[in-house]
């Protein structure tokens, strides 16, 4: 028949398996480049209880080429998230959902690491201010955040480590 469509047999021949095999090597290859890239990439948690803000800082964090290990509004999850993860560097709200702000989340992590941490707060008040300090924080910045200062910021921090 002419106009018939015959089953291809190269799908059984030595030929097809080597391709198979060479192609099946790289996507190999790359996965494991992707995951010792990964694995390599600084990691930041974010605490902030503002959705908004929250996914604007993780696009420029994931611009500046570092991973968001976490996204967290809540204090007494991102102090268990912290021990747990780990992170490189930790963006802190103060005011966040729960008992405790982000100062008192910060204090209780300070009780098993020594992570860096920015504080990022529309809360300018002297006594938040000084509470934070205790923290032996890597920045204070009032919101509205100034994005380069924040990047340069990061970029210092991210270089030291």
């Amino acid at each position: 028949m002419p106009n018939s469509v015959e089953p291809s047999s190269h799908y059984n021949t030595e030929y097809y398996y080597s391709i198979r095999a060479l192609l099946s090597g790289a996507l190999l290859q790359h996965m494991h480049r992707y995951n010792t890239l990964r694995n390599h990439m600084k990691r930041i948690i974010l605490v902030e209880d503002d959705f908004i803000i929250a996914l604007l800082l993780e696009k420029q964090i994931q611009r500046m080429g570092y991973e968001v290990a976490d996204k967290i509004d809540n204090a007494e999850i991102a102090v268990e998230r912290i021990r747990t993860e780990n992170p490189d560097l930790i963006l802190m709200d103060i005011k966040l959902v729960g008992e405790m702000d982000g100062v008192d989340a910060m204090m209780k992590v300070r009780e098993f690491s020594n992570i860096p941490v920015i504080y990022l707060t529309g809360n300018a008040d002297e006594n938040t201010r000084r509470r934070a300090l205790e923290t032996d924080p890597e920045g204070y910045l009032i919101k509205p955040v100034d994005m380069e200062v924040l990047k340069q910021t990061i970029r210092e921090i991210m270089s030291e480590k």
